[in-house]
């Protein structure tokens, strides 16, 4: 009966803790974007054109951007195109929460088979012109 006490009690505290580092991670990561004005799907467009060119429709550049808030666990209207990958990725001292790494790692190697060339991410736009021209949303 005491081992099933202690079972018990242990997977409260790990849940507790689970849910602890979940949302307290994507509080800090929100905490970054606090004031931001929301920018509209036409004003996004825009904006990456400004700085990528119009390759895309509006319509894919549109769900990239979803998906990737999706992702990130923040609203889509508060992203800009110009966001550095540092804003995007998770508050210092929550590396390990990084979904931005993830889906750039496995755009990085999808990219490498398809033999597409790679570089750098360094804003939300490139982040996006790479998965559509990898024709890769994970």
């Amino acid at each position: 009966m005491a081992t099933i006490s202690v079972v018990i009690i242990l997977s409260v505290a790990i849940l507790g803790g689970v849910c602890f580092w979940y949302y307290e991670s994507l509080r800090l990561r929100r905490k970054k974007f606090a004031g931001r004005n929301e920018l509209s799907d036409r004003n996004f467009y825009e904006k990456f054109v400004e700085i990528k060119g119009n390759a895309f429709s509006m319509r894919e550049i549109i769900m990239a951007r979803e998906k990737i808030a999706s992702k990130i666990g923040i609203p889509k209207l508060l992203l800009k195109p110009d966001d550095s990958v540092e804003i995007l990725g998770p508050a210092k001292g929550w590396e390990y929460d990084d979904e931005l790494y993830c889906h750039l790692n496995v755009l990085y190697k999808h990219c490498k088979k398809k033999k597409i060339e790679i570089k750098q991410c360094n804003c939300l736009a490139d982040i996006i012109e790479l998965s559509l021209r990898a024709d890769i949303m994970v």
